[in-house]
């Protein structure tokens, strides 16, 4: 059962601090690029991959501390078909996403501008320099273990304990999406939908792992794609 520290933890990453990170953060950075800081939207990535990855430890660290076992937590891999299952989904959606990239980045400037209104609720985070690209990519990769850590092991554990895992699934699934408010009411509904479905490769995989993976690879494809839509034909 979760202890008092553990549920106020769920709490404060799940809704304080992401309400913060909306409310300030992320308006800091859209008045920043408005007004042409340097180095805006870099800044902005640092500070997302050292957030994440210190609530991640905080996590770990929290779990550690009862010496809970690491498989319900989702950090330990299934001996069993479970094992297999997670690692053709994470290779599926890695060839998928693959074949993705090759074509977006084939694509002629005519049809790269058609893309354009696909990224008008996130073109404030999508890099534009070469330098970006890569921060962008760190950030992805960073989201993909820290917020799976986070979301579908934390804090289902937690929200499971008190209401059972079927309705856990869809209460982190919403709380994941409303994590993602910067992206507007459309980006809410998306990421709350890839939560969702996240949430069921971690329950039919028995662990985390293909879960980080493919959340990793859909945002660092993301950044593939928003770059070579925007990134050679709008200056920072």
């Amino acid at each position: 059962m979760p202890t008092r520290l553990d549920v106020f933890f769920a709490v404060l990453f799940s809704i304080v601090v992401v309400a913060i990170g909306v409310a300030y953060f992320d308006r800091r950075l859209k008045r920043q690029l408005a007004a042409g800081v340097p180095n805006a939207r870099r800044n902005w990535y640092r500070g997302t991959i050292i957030g994440e990855w210190v609530l991640a430890a905080a996590a770990v660290a929290l779990w550690s501390r009862e010496g809970r076992p690491w498989h319900a937590l989702g950090l330990e891999p299934p001996s069993d078909w479970r094992l297999y299952v997670g690692v053709a989904l994470a290779t599926a959606v890695a060839a998928m996403l693959l074949r993705q990239n090759v074509k977006i980045r084939a694509l002629p400037p005519d049809r790269l501008q058609r893309l354009v209104p696909k990224f008008n609720d996130v073109e404030f985070i999508i890099p534009r320099s070469p330098d970006e690209y890569q921060w962008f990519q760190a950030v992805s990769w960073t989201a993909g273990v820290c917020e799976e850590l986070l979301y579908r092991g934390f804090l289902t554990w937690v929200v499971a304990a008190y209401v059972g895992m079927a309705p856990a699934v869809v209460i982190v699934s919403i709380a994941f999406g409303l994590g993602h408010a910067y992206q507007g009411p459309r980006g809410v509904a998306k990421t709350g939908l890839v939560g969702l479905v996240l949430a069921c490769i971690v329950l039919l995989s028995g662990w985390l792992v293909p879960a980080m993976i493919i959340h990793g690879l859909i945002d660092s494809a993301s950044g593939v794609a928003g770059f070579a839509v925007l990134g050679k034909k709008v200056a920072v």
